[in-house]
């Protein structure tokens, strides 16, 4: 059973195809770390209490499903970062 997979990955053809699936380091993959991680943490930290106090009047104010759920998961994420603020700022 180990031989087999020894032989596996010391295969030329899986070297090549294990190699082709790394992904390239580029520009737009670096904007996009920006884009959708960095960027809506600042807007998070800076904005906290707002959006906190937005998502909870549009909770007393919708009755749609989606839109409650989606809502409570706004509060959750907001009052983690909120929590993180308070406790290292």
């Amino acid at each position: 059973m180990i031989q087999k997979i020894q032989s596996f990955f010391t295969n030329p053809n899986v070297q090549h195809t294990l190699s082709s699936m790394k992904p390239e380091k580029s520009l737009w993959g670096f904007i996009g770390i920006i884009v959708f991680f960095i960027i809506p943490e600042i807007v998070a930290f800076i904005y906290g209490a707002e959006l906190t106090q937005y998502a909870k009047l549009g909770l007393e104010n919708t009755t749609g499903a989606i839109c409650t759920t989606a809502l409570k998961m706004l509060v959750i994420c907001i009052r983690n970062v909120s929590t993180y603020k308070k406790q290292y700022f």
